[in-house]
């Protein structure tokens, strides 16, 4: 069975989910300065664009594309700031 949008689209929202729990669990350590609050603000502006051009395109190839993109990123990035963290 072919995956669809929605299915898409609930993944897109488990993401969103998890950078928004996430980064308010750093902001609560105070792990966010400088250049990871910027980072921080824009991963949840990504994840904001990707929602709003699916909703406005009926059906996007990319969309799966964008989501893994974003998940990935925002992966690395955290693993990033856990090692800073640890230092």
């Amino acid at each position: 069975m072919p995956e669809s949008q929605s299915d898409d689209l609930g993944r897109l929202n488990e993401l969103g989910k998890r950078i928004g729990d996430r980064i308010a669990e750093l902001e609560k350590q105070g792990a966010l300065l400088g250049p990871a609050r910027q980072a921080a603000a824009d991963f949840k502006l990504r994840h904001l664009q990707i929602g709003e051009g699916a909703r406005i395109a009926p059906v996007r190839e990319g969309l799966k594309i964008d989501i893994e993109t974003l998940r990935l990123a925002f992966e690395r990035w955290l693993a990033r700031i856990d090692t800073g963290a640890a230092r």
